[in-house]
Protein backbone atom coordinates (compact mmCIF):
# COMPACT_ATOMS: atom_id res chain seq x y z
CA UNK A 1 0.00 0.00 0.00
CA UNK A 2 1.55 3.44 -1.17
CA UNK A 3 1.22 5.82 1.89
CA UNK A 4 3.34 8.67 0.30
CA UNK A 5 4.69 10.32 -2.87
CA UNK A 6 6.65 12.90 -3.64
CA UNK A 7 7.56 14.54 -7.09
CA UNK A 8 10.11 16.26 -7.96
CA UNK A 9 10.47 18.47 -11.37
CA UNK A 10 12.06 21.29 -12.94
CA UNK A 11 9.53 23.79 -11.50
CA UNK A 12 10.93 23.38 -7.92
CA UNK A 13 15.20 24.53 -7.22
CA UNK A 14 17.42 22.01 -6.20
CA UNK A 15 17.48 23.34 -2.38
CA UNK A 16 13.14 22.84 -2.68
CA UNK A 17 13.72 19.80 -3.43
CA UNK A 18 16.17 18.83 -1.06
CA UNK A 19 14.33 20.70 2.09
CA UNK A 20 10.95 18.60 1.23
CA UNK A 21 12.99 15.89 1.22
CA UNK A 22 14.75 16.66 4.33
CA UNK A 23 11.56 16.90 6.47
CA UNK A 24 10.49 13.54 5.15
CA UNK A 25 13.21 11.94 6.31
CA UNK A 26 13.76 13.87 9.70
CA UNK A 27 9.81 12.94 10.30
CA UNK A 28 10.08 9.41 9.00
CA UNK A 29 12.63 8.75 12.27
CA UNK A 30 15.48 9.13 10.20
CA UNK A 31 18.79 10.85 12.18
CA UNK A 32 19.39 14.35 10.86
CA UNK A 33 23.33 13.05 9.82
CA UNK A 34 22.02 10.71 7.99
CA UNK A 35 19.28 12.31 6.65
CA UNK A 36 21.47 15.21 5.46
CA UNK A 37 23.65 12.39 3.71
CA UNK A 38 20.97 11.34 1.97
CA UNK A 39 19.53 14.64 0.56
CA UNK A 40 23.33 15.59 -0.83
CA UNK A 41 22.36 12.48 -3.11
CA UNK A 42 18.89 13.86 -3.72
CA UNK A 43 20.43 17.19 -4.76
CA UNK A 44 22.40 15.75 -7.68
CA UNK A 45 19.67 13.31 -8.63
CA UNK A 46 17.56 16.39 -8.92
CA UNK A 47 20.75 18.44 -10.61
CA UNK A 48 21.57 15.83 -13.25
CA UNK A 49 17.28 15.99 -14.07
CA UNK A 50 17.32 19.40 -14.87
CA UNK A 51 20.32 19.07 -16.79
CA UNK A 52 19.99 16.59 -19.10
CA UNK A 53 15.61 15.88 -18.68
CA UNK A 54 13.96 19.44 -18.14
CA UNK A 55 10.44 17.04 -18.84
CA UNK A 56 11.42 14.58 -16.04
CA UNK A 57 10.51 13.72 -12.78
CA UNK A 58 11.76 12.39 -9.52
CA UNK A 59 9.30 10.16 -7.94
CA UNK A 60 9.85 9.43 -4.11
CA UNK A 61 7.27 6.85 -3.23
CA UNK A 62 7.12 5.19 0.83
CA UNK A 63 5.19 2.00 0.52
CA UNK A 64 3.83 -0.50 3.02
CA UNK A 65 5.11 -4.32 3.06
CA UNK A 66 4.17 -6.67 5.82
CA UNK A 67 6.92 -6.00 8.05
CA UNK A 68 8.60 -3.34 6.43
CA UNK A 69 8.52 -0.19 4.96
CA UNK A 70 9.73 0.30 0.96
CA UNK A 71 11.52 3.52 0.53
CA UNK A 72 11.25 4.37 -3.52
CA UNK A 73 13.70 6.19 -5.60
CA UNK A 74 12.67 6.66 -8.84
CA UNK A 75 15.16 8.47 -11.05
CA UNK A 76 16.78 8.95 -14.82
CA UNK A 77 19.02 6.24 -16.25
CA UNK A 78 21.33 8.68 -16.46
CA UNK A 79 22.37 9.10 -13.01
CA UNK A 80 25.09 6.53 -11.57
CA UNK A 81 23.19 4.27 -9.43
CA UNK A 82 26.42 3.39 -7.63
CA UNK A 83 25.94 6.83 -5.83
CA UNK A 84 23.46 5.52 -3.62
CA UNK A 85 26.23 2.90 -1.91
CA UNK A 86 27.00 6.63 -0.27
CA UNK A 87 24.12 6.41 1.95
CA UNK A 88 21.72 3.25 1.59
CA UNK A 89 23.59 -0.52 2.98
CA UNK A 90 24.13 -1.73 -0.72
CA UNK A 91 22.84 -5.48 0.76
CA UNK A 92 18.94 -3.98 1.33
CA UNK A 93 18.47 -2.04 -2.25
CA UNK A 94 16.65 -3.79 -4.30
CA UNK A 95 17.30 -2.23 -8.40
CA UNK A 96 14.75 -2.36 -10.98
CA UNK A 97 15.31 -1.30 -14.73
CA UNK A 98 12.87 -0.35 -17.18
CA UNK A 99 12.63 1.77 -20.23
CA UNK A 100 12.98 4.99 -19.11
CA UNK A 101 13.64 5.10 -15.32
CA UNK A 102 15.47 3.06 -13.09
CA UNK A 103 14.34 2.29 -9.15
CA UNK A 104 16.23 1.88 -6.34
CA UNK A 105 14.19 0.23 -2.89
CA UNK A 106 15.62 0.65 0.10
CA UNK A 107 13.63 -2.06 2.92
CA UNK A 108 12.97 -0.38 6.43
CA UNK A 109 12.69 -2.94 9.47
CA UNK A 110 9.67 -1.34 11.31
CA UNK A 111 11.18 -2.04 14.36
CA UNK A 112 14.28 -0.36 13.61
CA UNK A 113 12.70 3.09 13.66
CA UNK A 114 9.46 3.04 15.82
CA UNK A 115 8.70 6.64 15.26
CA UNK A 116 7.85 5.92 11.36
CA UNK A 117 4.23 4.18 11.76
CA UNK A 118 3.26 6.68 14.41
CA UNK A 119 3.80 9.35 11.83
CA UNK A 120 2.19 7.56 8.84
CA UNK A 121 -0.78 6.99 11.01
CA UNK A 122 -0.82 10.51 12.37
CA UNK A 123 0.91 13.47 9.88
CA UNK A 124 0.58 11.11 6.53
CA UNK A 125 -2.95 12.50 5.06
CA UNK A 126 -1.22 16.54 6.54
CA UNK A 127 2.12 15.85 4.44
CA UNK A 128 0.53 14.79 1.68
CA UNK A 129 -1.65 17.72 1.73
CA UNK A 130 1.82 20.05 1.74
CA UNK A 131 3.04 18.11 -0.91
CA UNK A 132 0.60 17.96 -3.47
CA UNK A 133 -0.07 21.61 -2.87
CA UNK A 134 3.82 22.11 -3.41
CA UNK A 135 3.35 24.82 -0.72
CA UNK A 136 6.86 25.39 0.05
CA UNK A 137 6.27 28.39 2.29
CA UNK A 138 5.23 25.60 4.89
CA UNK A 139 8.19 22.86 3.90
CA UNK A 140 10.39 25.80 4.99
CA UNK A 141 7.92 26.47 8.09
CA UNK A 142 8.20 23.06 8.97
CA UNK A 143 12.13 23.03 8.54
CA UNK A 144 12.83 25.84 10.40
CA UNK A 145 10.31 24.23 13.45
CA UNK A 146 12.31 21.08 13.43
CA UNK A 147 16.00 23.09 13.10
CA UNK A 148 14.35 25.22 16.32
CA UNK A 149 13.81 22.06 17.91
CA UNK A 150 17.09 20.05 17.38
CA UNK A 151 18.89 23.54 19.18
CA UNK A 152 16.87 23.75 21.82
CA UNK A 153 17.39 20.26 22.62
CA UNK A 154 20.90 20.64 22.38
CA UNK A 155 20.85 23.83 24.65
CA UNK A 156 19.20 22.04 27.01
CA UNK A 157 21.42 19.04 27.15
CA UNK A 158 24.13 20.87 27.67
CA UNK A 159 22.81 23.15 29.94
CA UNK A 160 22.35 19.64 31.94
CA UNK A 161 25.59 18.02 31.58
CA UNK A 162 27.08 21.40 32.18
CA UNK A 163 25.29 22.24 35.82
CA UNK A 164 25.65 18.66 36.96
CA UNK A 165 27.96 18.03 40.08
CA UNK A 166 29.89 15.34 38.47
CA UNK A 167 31.90 15.12 36.03
CA UNK A 168 31.14 13.32 32.74
CA UNK A 169 32.67 12.80 29.61
CA UNK A 170 32.18 10.69 26.50
CA UNK A 171 35.43 8.95 25.14
CA UNK A 172 35.07 6.76 21.39
CA UNK A 173 36.53 3.29 20.86
CA UNK A 174 39.67 4.36 21.10
CA UNK A 175 39.23 6.21 24.47
CA UNK A 176 39.93 9.51 23.06
CA UNK A 177 37.35 12.28 23.95
CA UNK A 178 34.83 13.46 21.82
CA UNK A 179 32.61 15.24 24.74
CA UNK A 180 33.46 16.94 28.60
CA UNK A 181 31.57 18.95 30.66
CA UNK A 182 32.06 21.81 32.93
CA UNK A 183 32.67 19.73 36.31
CA UNK A 184 34.92 17.71 34.02
CA UNK A 185 37.58 20.35 33.36
CA UNK A 186 37.16 21.79 36.83
CA UNK A 187 38.22 18.81 38.50
CA UNK A 188 40.49 17.56 36.15
CA UNK A 189 42.29 21.04 35.78
CA UNK A 190 42.42 20.78 31.77
CA UNK A 191 40.92 23.33 29.32
CA UNK A 192 38.48 21.42 26.67
CA UNK A 193 40.79 21.55 23.71
CA UNK A 194 43.09 20.01 25.94
CA UNK A 195 40.98 16.81 25.71
CA UNK A 196 38.78 16.30 23.43
CA UNK A 197 40.58 14.21 20.75
CA UNK A 198 42.94 12.94 23.20
CA UNK A 199 43.22 9.45 24.44
CA UNK A 200 41.34 10.35 27.99
CA UNK A 201 43.05 7.01 29.70
CA UNK A 202 46.70 8.44 29.09
CA UNK A 203 45.35 11.61 30.46
CA UNK A 204 43.61 11.14 33.50
CA UNK A 205 43.82 7.22 34.40
CA UNK A 206 47.60 6.60 33.51
CA UNK A 207 48.62 5.09 37.13
CA UNK A 208 46.84 3.78 40.42
CA UNK A 209 46.48 4.63 43.68
CA UNK A 210 49.84 3.10 44.76
CA UNK A 211 51.63 4.96 41.88
CA UNK A 212 52.14 1.71 39.89
CA UNK A 213 51.29 1.94 35.74
CA UNK A 214 47.93 1.38 34.47
CA UNK A 215 48.02 -0.99 31.63
CA UNK A 216 45.62 0.42 29.25
CA UNK A 217 43.95 -3.39 28.66
CA UNK A 218 43.17 -3.58 32.67
CA UNK A 219 40.96 -0.07 32.91
CA UNK A 220 37.50 -1.12 33.99
CA UNK A 221 36.73 1.55 31.73
CA UNK A 222 38.21 0.38 28.51
CA UNK A 223 36.94 -3.30 29.32
CA UNK A 224 33.29 -1.97 30.22
CA UNK A 225 33.00 -0.46 26.68
CA UNK A 226 34.25 -3.53 25.06
CA UNK A 227 32.26 -6.15 26.85
CA UNK A 228 29.10 -3.52 26.57
CA UNK A 229 28.48 -3.81 30.02
CA UNK A 230 27.73 -0.95 32.65
CA UNK A 231 29.88 -0.63 35.96
CA UNK A 232 30.39 0.98 39.07
CA UNK A 233 34.07 1.28 40.40
CA UNK A 234 34.96 3.04 43.89
CA UNK A 235 38.29 4.11 44.98
CA UNK A 236 39.96 4.54 42.34
CA UNK A 237 42.43 7.85 41.71
CA UNK A 238 42.43 10.46 38.30
CA UNK A 239 45.19 12.56 38.00
CA UNK A 240 44.87 15.89 37.13
CA UNK A 241 46.78 18.37 34.72
CA UNK A 242 49.24 19.72 37.50
CA UNK A 243 50.01 15.95 38.30
CA UNK A 244 47.89 15.51 41.59
CA UNK A 245 45.68 12.59 41.56
CA UNK A 246 42.41 12.76 43.97
CA UNK A 247 39.90 9.26 44.81
CA UNK A 248 36.62 9.30 42.41
CA UNK A 249 33.87 6.67 42.35
CA UNK A 250 32.84 6.21 38.56
CA UNK A 251 30.07 4.58 36.20
CA UNK A 252 30.74 3.50 33.03
CA UNK A 253 28.37 3.10 30.23
CA UNK A 254 29.10 1.61 26.83
CA UNK A 255 27.17 4.32 24.23
CA UNK A 256 25.01 1.91 21.94
CA UNK A 257 23.33 2.93 18.46
CA UNK A 258 21.57 -0.23 16.47
CA UNK A 259 23.35 -2.54 17.97
CA UNK A 260 26.72 -0.93 17.60
CA UNK A 261 29.36 0.32 20.26
CA UNK A 262 30.05 3.73 19.97
CA UNK A 263 32.24 4.43 22.71
CA UNK A 264 31.52 4.75 25.88
CA UNK A 265 29.86 7.60 29.00
CA UNK A 266 31.84 7.91 32.33
CA UNK A 267 30.12 9.78 35.01
CA UNK A 268 33.00 10.33 37.54
CA UNK A 269 32.74 12.18 41.35
CA UNK A 270 35.62 13.29 43.40
CA UNK A 271 34.96 11.31 47.10
CA UNK A 272 38.14 12.51 48.64
CA UNK A 273 36.05 14.07 51.28
CA UNK A 274 34.25 10.76 51.96
CA UNK A 275 37.12 8.90 52.28
CA UNK A 276 38.77 11.35 54.88
CA UNK A 277 35.60 10.78 56.76
CA UNK A 278 35.42 6.84 56.71
CA UNK A 279 39.43 7.22 57.65
CA UNK A 280 38.40 9.61 60.33
CA UNK A 281 35.25 7.12 61.71
CA UNK A 282 37.47 3.77 61.40
CA UNK A 283 40.40 5.53 63.80
CA UNK A 284 37.49 6.72 65.96
CA UNK A 285 35.95 3.20 65.84
CA UNK A 286 39.58 1.53 66.93
CA UNK A 287 40.18 4.01 69.38
CA UNK A 288 36.69 3.10 70.84
CA UNK A 289 37.36 -0.09 70.58
CA UNK A 290 40.37 -0.37 72.46
CA UNK A 291 38.76 2.05 75.18
CA UNK A 292 36.16 -0.75 75.68
CA UNK A 293 38.73 -3.35 76.20
CA UNK A 294 40.96 -1.13 78.30
CA UNK A 295 37.65 -0.19 80.36
CA UNK A 296 36.55 -3.69 80.42
CA UNK A 297 39.36 -5.18 81.30
CA UNK A 298 39.57 -2.55 84.21
CA UNK A 299 36.63 -3.57 85.73
CA UNK A 300 37.44 -7.33 85.50
CA UNK A 301 40.32 -6.25 87.73
CA UNK A 302 38.13 -4.53 89.49
CA UNK A 303 35.54 -7.38 90.11
CA UNK A 304 38.09 -9.55 91.15
CA UNK A 305 39.47 -7.38 93.42
CA UNK A 306 36.07 -7.15 94.56
CA UNK A 307 35.15 -10.52 94.56
CA UNK A 308 38.72 -11.42 96.60
CA UNK A 309 37.34 -8.89 99.42
CA UNK A 310 34.01 -10.34 99.51
CA UNK A 311 35.39 -13.58 99.69
CA UNK A 312 37.94 -13.12 102.37
CA UNK A 313 35.29 -10.44 104.11
CA UNK A 314 33.11 -13.38 104.14
CA UNK A 315 35.15 -16.06 105.18
CA UNK A 316 36.70 -14.19 108.46
CA UNK A 317 33.28 -13.46 109.51
CA UNK A 318 31.72 -16.44 109.87
CA UNK A 319 34.03 -17.80 112.30
CA UNK A 320 32.91 -14.81 114.80
CA UNK A 321 29.20 -15.08 113.87
CA UNK A 322 29.72 -19.31 114.67
CA UNK A 323 31.20 -18.41 117.89
CA UNK A 324 28.40 -15.89 118.71
CA UNK A 325 25.58 -18.21 118.01
CA UNK A 326 27.28 -20.79 119.73
CA UNK A 327 27.41 -18.99 123.10
CA UNK A 328 23.99 -18.03 122.55
CA UNK A 329 22.54 -21.05 122.54
CA UNK A 330 24.99 -22.35 125.42
CA UNK A 331 23.68 -19.73 127.54
CA UNK A 332 20.13 -20.65 126.63
CA UNK A 333 20.64 -24.03 127.58
CA UNK A 334 22.53 -23.47 130.83
CA UNK A 335 20.69 -20.11 132.17
CA UNK A 336 16.61 -19.78 132.29
CA UNK A 337 15.88 -16.38 131.71
CA UNK A 338 12.60 -14.23 131.85
CA UNK A 339 10.27 -14.06 128.93
CA UNK A 340 11.38 -10.43 127.84
CA UNK A 341 15.09 -11.70 128.09
CA UNK A 342 14.42 -14.76 125.86
CA UNK A 343 12.36 -13.30 123.46
CA UNK A 344 15.72 -11.62 122.74
CA UNK A 345 18.27 -14.57 122.73
CA UNK A 346 15.61 -16.02 120.43
CA UNK A 347 15.72 -12.82 117.97
CA UNK A 348 19.39 -12.59 118.52
CA UNK A 349 19.88 -16.12 117.20
CA UNK A 350 17.35 -15.62 115.02
CA UNK A 351 19.43 -12.63 113.45
CA UNK A 352 22.28 -14.37 113.50
CA UNK A 353 21.78 -17.65 111.46
CA UNK A 354 20.37 -15.37 108.83
CA UNK A 355 23.64 -13.61 108.93
CA UNK A 356 25.12 -16.97 108.72
CA UNK A 357 23.35 -18.22 105.98
CA UNK A 358 24.29 -14.53 104.10
CA UNK A 359 27.39 -14.52 104.42
CA UNK A 360 27.58 -18.51 103.17
CA UNK A 361 25.51 -17.10 99.98
CA UNK A 362 27.89 -14.53 99.38
CA UNK A 363 30.49 -16.90 100.03
CA UNK A 364 29.02 -19.19 97.42
CA UNK A 365 28.55 -16.00 94.56
CA UNK A 366 31.89 -15.12 94.95
CA UNK A 367 33.64 -19.13 94.16
CA UNK A 368 30.81 -18.80 90.96
CA UNK A 369 33.00 -16.30 89.99
CA UNK A 370 36.49 -17.50 90.65
CA UNK A 371 36.41 -21.21 89.71
CA UNK A 372 36.55 -22.52 85.74
CA UNK A 373 33.88 -24.93 84.19
CA UNK A 374 33.98 -28.59 84.85
CA UNK A 375 32.19 -29.21 81.66
CA UNK A 376 30.80 -32.87 81.34
CA UNK A 377 27.78 -34.67 79.51
CA UNK A 378 25.38 -34.00 81.54
CA UNK A 379 21.46 -35.83 81.79
CA UNK A 380 18.98 -33.12 82.86
CA UNK A 381 16.29 -35.34 83.80
CA UNK A 382 18.62 -37.35 86.50
CA UNK A 383 19.04 -33.99 88.01
CA UNK A 384 15.48 -32.86 88.10
CA UNK A 385 14.74 -36.46 89.44
CA UNK A 386 16.91 -36.02 92.39
CA UNK A 387 15.51 -32.50 92.94
CA UNK A 388 11.97 -33.72 93.29
CA UNK A 389 13.34 -35.97 95.31
CA UNK A 390 14.76 -33.71 97.67
CA UNK A 391 11.74 -31.13 97.50
CA UNK A 392 9.26 -34.37 97.87
CA UNK A 393 7.99 -33.51 101.29
CA UNK A 394 6.56 -29.67 100.28
CA UNK A 395 5.08 -30.84 96.95
CA UNK A 396 3.42 -33.77 98.38
CA UNK A 397 2.09 -31.59 101.74
CA UNK A 398 1.39 -28.84 98.92
CA UNK A 399 -0.10 -31.54 96.36
CA UNK A 400 1.89 -29.63 93.93
CA UNK A 401 1.32 -30.53 90.47
CA UNK A 402 4.54 -30.62 88.37
CA UNK A 403 4.69 -31.27 84.28
CA UNK A 404 8.22 -32.30 83.42
CA UNK A 405 9.11 -32.64 79.47
CA UNK A 406 11.48 -34.52 78.21
CA UNK A 407 14.80 -32.56 78.48
CA UNK A 408 17.73 -33.30 76.92
CA UNK A 409 21.51 -34.09 77.48
CA UNK A 410 23.64 -31.30 77.34
CA UNK A 411 27.28 -30.47 78.06
CA UNK A 412 27.97 -28.30 81.02
CA UNK A 413 29.38 -28.36 84.62
CA UNK A 414 27.01 -30.47 86.57
CA UNK A 415 27.15 -29.24 89.49
CA UNK A 416 26.62 -25.41 88.45
CA UNK A 417 23.65 -26.72 86.45
CA UNK A 418 21.95 -28.73 89.41
CA UNK A 419 22.57 -25.78 91.47
CA UNK A 420 20.52 -23.72 88.64
CA UNK A 421 16.94 -26.34 88.56
CA UNK A 422 17.32 -25.95 92.31
CA UNK A 423 17.37 -22.25 92.87
CA UNK A 424 14.51 -22.14 90.44
CA UNK A 425 12.39 -24.90 91.39
CA UNK A 426 12.88 -23.84 94.88
CA UNK A 427 11.86 -20.66 93.89
CA UNK A 428 8.56 -21.79 92.50
CA UNK A 429 7.31 -23.83 95.41
CA UNK A 430 8.07 -20.98 97.78
CA UNK A 431 6.30 -18.39 95.23
CA UNK A 432 3.29 -20.88 95.12
CA UNK A 433 2.60 -21.36 98.84
CA UNK A 434 -0.48 -19.37 99.00
CA UNK A 435 -1.91 -20.52 96.16
CA UNK A 436 -4.98 -23.14 96.25
CA UNK A 437 -3.84 -25.59 93.10
CA UNK A 438 -0.26 -24.84 92.47
CA UNK A 439 0.95 -26.03 89.16
CA UNK A 440 4.82 -25.71 88.01
CA UNK A 441 5.60 -26.76 84.17
CA UNK A 442 9.20 -27.45 83.42
CA UNK A 443 10.54 -27.71 79.68
CA UNK A 444 12.33 -26.54 76.65
CA UNK A 445 12.85 -25.63 72.67
CA UNK A 446 15.67 -26.08 70.58
CA UNK A 447 17.02 -23.35 68.39
CA UNK A 448 19.76 -22.98 65.86
CA UNK A 449 22.40 -22.50 68.08
CA UNK A 450 20.83 -23.07 71.57
CA UNK A 451 18.38 -24.87 73.80
CA UNK A 452 15.69 -22.15 75.39
CA UNK A 453 14.81 -23.90 79.08
CA UNK A 454 11.62 -22.28 81.07
CA UNK A 455 9.80 -23.10 84.94
CA UNK A 456 6.72 -21.91 84.79
CA UNK A 457 4.86 -21.37 88.14
CA UNK A 458 1.28 -19.90 89.37
CA UNK A 459 2.27 -18.40 91.80
CA UNK A 460 2.40 -14.84 93.40
CA UNK A 461 4.33 -13.40 90.61
CA UNK A 462 6.21 -9.97 90.81
CA UNK A 463 5.48 -6.40 89.26
CA UNK A 464 7.29 -6.16 85.83
CA UNK A 465 8.58 -3.05 86.58
CA UNK A 466 10.59 -4.04 88.62
CA UNK A 467 12.48 -7.00 86.27
CA UNK A 468 16.20 -4.80 86.75
CA UNK A 469 16.15 -5.71 90.39
CA UNK A 470 15.46 -9.48 90.17
CA UNK A 471 18.52 -10.73 89.01
CA UNK A 472 21.00 -8.42 91.35
CA UNK A 473 22.87 -9.13 95.12
CA UNK A 474 20.28 -8.77 98.06
CA UNK A 475 17.70 -7.28 96.19
CA UNK A 476 14.37 -8.80 97.06
CA UNK A 477 10.92 -8.11 95.97
CA UNK A 478 8.96 -9.78 98.47
CA UNK A 479 9.39 -8.73 102.26
CA UNK A 480 10.98 -11.28 104.62
CA UNK A 481 7.65 -11.66 106.59
CA UNK A 482 5.55 -12.80 103.81
CA UNK A 483 8.75 -14.74 101.69
CA UNK A 484 12.53 -15.71 103.88
CA UNK A 485 15.22 -15.99 101.48
CA UNK A 486 18.59 -13.96 101.23
CA UNK A 487 18.25 -12.39 97.44
CA UNK A 488 21.03 -14.19 95.94
CA UNK A 489 19.76 -17.07 94.48
CA UNK A 490 18.77 -15.83 91.17
CA UNK A 491 21.99 -13.48 91.18
CA UNK A 492 24.16 -17.01 91.47
CA UNK A 493 21.64 -18.42 88.81
CA UNK A 494 22.51 -15.33 86.54
CA UNK A 495 26.11 -15.63 87.08
CA UNK A 496 25.86 -19.64 86.09
CA UNK A 497 24.23 -18.90 83.22
CA UNK A 498 26.22 -16.45 81.81
CA UNK A 499 29.40 -18.52 82.71
CA UNK A 500 28.19 -21.35 80.27
CA UNK A 501 27.27 -18.46 77.17
CA UNK A 502 24.04 -18.29 77.75
CA UNK A 503 21.07 -15.67 79.61
CA UNK A 504 18.18 -15.56 81.60
CA UNK A 505 15.29 -13.77 82.02
CA UNK A 506 11.61 -13.58 83.43
CA UNK A 507 8.25 -12.62 82.61
CA UNK A 508 5.33 -12.04 85.44
CA UNK A 509 2.49 -11.01 86.54
CA UNK A 510 1.31 -10.20 89.86
CA UNK A 511 -1.00 -13.07 91.32
CA UNK A 512 -0.75 -14.30 88.05
CA UNK A 513 2.36 -16.51 88.44
CA UNK A 514 6.14 -16.15 86.81
CA UNK A 515 7.92 -17.61 84.14
CA UNK A 516 11.60 -17.97 84.14
CA UNK A 517 13.93 -18.79 80.95
CA UNK A 518 17.53 -19.20 80.42
CA UNK A 519 19.32 -20.67 77.45
CA UNK A 520 22.53 -23.26 76.66
CA UNK A 521 24.21 -22.76 73.58
CA UNK A 522 24.34 -25.96 71.88
CA UNK A 523 27.71 -25.84 70.38
CA UNK A 524 29.34 -27.13 73.77
CA UNK A 525 27.73 -30.35 72.92
CA UNK A 526 28.89 -29.81 69.11
CA UNK A 527 32.83 -29.22 70.94
CA UNK A 528 32.39 -32.74 73.24
CA UNK A 529 31.30 -34.71 70.14
CA UNK A 530 34.91 -33.75 68.26
CA UNK A 531 36.75 -34.04 70.61
CA UNK A 532 35.71 -37.85 70.93
CA UNK A 533 36.18 -38.12 67.19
Amino acid sequence: MKLIELNIDSNYSIIDAREKFFVLLTDLGFSVKKAAKICVVISEITRSIYKKYINKKLIITLEDINNFYSLNIQFPKCFDMEKLNYFFDDSRIIKKNNNEYQIASLLIDKHKIPSLKKFVDSEKEKLMYIISANNVDELKRIIEEKTSEIIYSSKLLDSILNNMGEGVYVVDMNSNAIYVNNTCLELLGYDENELISNNMHLLIHHHKKDLSEYPAEECPILKSIQNKNSILVSNEVFWRKDGTCFSVEYNATPLIAENKVLGGVIIFRDISERIKAEEAIKKLNEELEQKVIERTQKLLEANKELESFSYSISHDLRAPLRHIIGFIELLSKKYTFEDKAAQYFNIITTTAKRMSQLIEDLLNFSRIGRASLKLTEVDLNEILRSLLTFFKDDIEKRNIQINIQTLPRIYADYILIQQVWQNLISNAIKYTSKCSNPCINIGFKKNKNFYTFYIEDNGIGFDMKYIDKLFNVFQRLHIDEEFEGTGIGLAITKKIIEKHGGKIWAEAKINEGAKFYFTLPIEYINEKNNLNN
